[in-house]
């Protein structure tokens, strides 16, 4: 399945092709919403999610993604939200909601 999305626009390794068609397969396809939900946590401070500046948020198990894909994340109906508070200096929550 992965080898058939190969082609001359496709900027994805095939190893990375496979990962998503697993992926797809996994967690479903459907755009009627049913089907299996994945949870992904990003971290993201409140100045770069309010477009403040462009601090790189972090995405859980994957490291550093763009201030403006976490927006996207952050924006994207289907979302819920966490809020965890942490102290600025040693980053421990404080606060969670």
């Amino acid at each position: 399945m992965a080898r058939t999305l190969c082609g001359a626009n496709e900027s994805r390794t095939l190893d990375q092709l496979r990962a998503d068609v697993f992926a797809e397969l996994l967690l479903g396809s459907n755009t009627d919403g049913s089907g299996a939900k994945a949870d992904v946590h990003v971290y993201v401070d409140l100045t770069t999610l309010a477009g403040l500046n462009d601090d790189p948020a972090q995405l859980a198990g994957y490291g550093p993604i763009p201030a403006s894909v976490a927006r996207e994340i952050a924006e994207e109906p289907s979302s819920t939200w966490r809020r965890i508070v942490t102290d600025p200096l040693t980053g421990a929550p404080i606060d969670v909601g």
